[in-house]
This record gives C-alpha cells, sequence and structure tokens, in this order.
C-alpha cells in the first residue's frame, strides 16, 4: 500500500511522523473499542507497522549496548598494542642510528686508506714516506708487485 508515492514503512521510517501518528491511533483505537466498530484495515495494518517499529528499536537498542560493552573490553588491549609498538619504532630508530654511524665509520677509515696509498695498493704500512724509505728502494718494491 502507498500514500502519494510512498510506501507505508518508508513512510514509517520518517521519525517524526512517528512520533505524532502512535497517539492518535491508540484514541483512533479506543473510539473504535467504544462504539464497537471495527478499525479497518487501514488502521490495522498501520497498528501493525508501529509494533514492528517498537520491537525494531527495542532490538537496536540492546545491540548498542552490546557494542559499548564490547568497545569497552578492546580498549584496552588496543592501548596496550599502540605502546608496544611505539616502544618498537624508538627501539628501530636508536638501531637505525647506530648501523649509520658504523657505516660512516668504515666510509672513513676507506677513504683514508685511499688517500694514504698514493695510487696503487701497497701491503703492510700505508704511509712509507713519512718512515724515511729512499726512492730508488720504493722503486724497486714497485717491481716486486708488477710481477
Amino acid at each position: 500500500m502507498s500514500l502519494g508515492g510512498l510506501s507505508l514503512e518508508t513512510f514509517f521510517k520518517m521519525g517524526n511522523f512517528y512520533e505524532l501518528l502512535k497517539p492518535a491511533l491508540q484514541e483512533y483505537k479506543q473510539q473504535a473499542l467504544e462504539k464497537n466498530q471495527p478499525l479497518g484495515e487501514i488502521f490495522e495494518l498501520m497498528e501493525a507497522l508501529t509494533l514492528m517499529r517498537d520491537q525494531e528499536m527495542a532490538e537496536t537498542g540492546e545491540q548498542r549496548k552490546l557494542e559499548e560493552e564490547g568497545e569497552d573490553i578492546f580498549k584496552i588491549p588496543r592501548i596496550l598494542r599502540v605502546v608496544s609498538i611505539k616502544k618498537r619504532k624508538e627501539r628501530i630508530k636508536k638501531l637505525r642510528s647506530d648501523t649509520l654511524l658504523k657505516k660512516r665509520n668504515v666510509l672513513q677509515k676507506k677513504k683514508n686508506i685511499g688517500k694514504n696509498q698514493r695510487g696503487w695498493p701497497q701491503r703492510g704500512r700505508l704511509d712509507k714516506r713519512n718512515k724515511g724509505e729512499k726512492n730508488g728502494e720504493r722503486e724497486l718494491k714497485r717491481e716486486r708487485y708488477i710481477d
């Protein structure tokens, strides 16, 4: 059944209309009972829909209460999880900074080694000029490494 293009169910879903219709239906029902007249099909249908609406509202209210209780139960572990995640992130950042420092130190050592080698790789001490070697001795050593 429809009223002006709207079905009764969609008509009852409108909150303001439902609040106005319920007391009017109760008054009409009392008048019909006093006069011993039947209510009519439309009014019986509307009364059935109002009862269905009341039941739905009661069920949704119960579900909301259950959901709120469920949310309260689940809030505690979520907070604990967030704290543990924050701790993990802090640890990871500290580890990363340590590894970056280690890499930087290794790169600096390699750079210093390259400066001291002065053109070709040498075994033993890297900076032999400061140790008092003469040019002739150094040239002899070069020939040994080329072979």
